[in-house]
């Protein structure tokens, strides 16, 4: 019983300094004041709180947006997709003959005039009844466009110039020279062409193979390659090879690809002079297929042709 009265003597008292240091509403006490219903009277506290209740006071936060670095980033050239050349026509001024070339030139896809390296490039000569788009009509821009694309070869620029006056006698002819003085120096300002005759070649058909040969033999310093396709000979040339022979550095020759059909009616003059080249020690490549001095035999080996110019040209070029 004595802890019983310490109780109801203690806790009201306890509760009482709680209430005058704000540790515990009055409020709370009173919701709950039927628990102690069995205190006398005389015990009976009036609650009167002198406790403050301060507002809330929320800091005003200035918020400074979250702006995430920017990376610095360098502008790159996007990478040409062409899968095409392209084909332009020129004249090409000529002292020697005193009138101009007609040239149609092929671009390879993505042509760039400023590539520090340079471009290697063919010159294609027509035969005595073609012109200046017969290598283009056989397909050798579009064969060239594959090879391209695929990886095959690296880009390069290949010239038709037209020879005007393709009936003159070859004897009488400044064709050659043309080719040699006129024609080289004025594409090479025009165009991005790598230096050094191992980046250029020179061939053609029947009577533009016939031109390809004499350049070969007599401006040796010119061309790196030379491709005869039915190869047909000026019966001058033939009498002319002994003395070219002998001023012609076998150590500096230009490399020679001959091909003919084996039906070819000139093929016994094409036989007759490549074995003289053979019997004097320059190398060349002679090749005798099946076919005749058509433009089916020349389609048809067109992928030969090309691999065989395009030989020991790197696969890419860059700057």
């Amino acid at each position: 019983m004595k802890s019983s009265r310490y109780l109801f003597y203690f806790i009201p008292k306890v509760l009482w300094r709680l209430i005058q240091n704000g540790l515990i509403p009055g409020s709370l006490i009173l919701a709950g004041c039927s628990s102690f219903s069995a205190l006398p009277s005389a015990t009976a506290v009036a609650v009167n709180s002198t406790a403050i209740i301060l507002p809330t006071i929320i800091p005003t936060v200035t918020l400074t947006p979250y702006l995430p670095e920017v990376p610095t980033v360098t502008p790159t050239v996007p990478l040409c997709s062409d899968v095409q050349g392209s084909i332009v026509e020129q004249e090409i001024p000529s002292g020697v003959l005193g009138e101009v070339i007609r040239t149609k030139i092929y671009l390879p896809p993505c042509y760039d005039a400023d590539l520090s390296a340079g471009y290697p490039y063919i010159v294609l000569l027509h035969g005595q009844n073609g012109d200046e788009n017969q290598w283009i009509e056989l397909g050798i821009t579009a064969l060239a466009d594959q090879f391209i694309t695929s990886g095959q070869a690296a880009p390069m620029l290949m010239f038709f110039p037209f020879e005007r006056a393709y009936l003159v006698d070859s004897y009488q002819s400044q064709y050659p020279a043309a080719l040699v003085y006129d024609f080289l120096p004025v594409i090479d300002e025009r165009f991005n062409l790598r230096p050094g005759r191992e980046n250029n070649a020179i061939g053609g058909i029947s009577r533009g193979a016939d031109w390809a040969v004499r350049v070969g033999l007599t401006e040796w310093q010119a061309f790196g390659k030379i491709g005869a396709h039915s190869f047909t000979t000026f019966y001058e040339d033939f009498e002319l090879l002994p003395g070219w022979l002998a001023q012609l550095p076998l150590d500096e020759t230009p490399q020679f690809a001959f091909d003919i059909g084996a039906r070819d009616i000139y093929f016994e003059y094409c036989d007759r002079f490549v074995n003289r080249l053979k019997a004097a020690g320059v190398p060349l490549i002679y090749q005798v297929n099946e076919g005749g001095h058509t433009l089916n035999y020349w389609s048809s080996h067109l992928s030969d042709y090309l691999k065989w110019y395009l030989q020991d040209w790197p696969t890419n070029i860059k700057n």
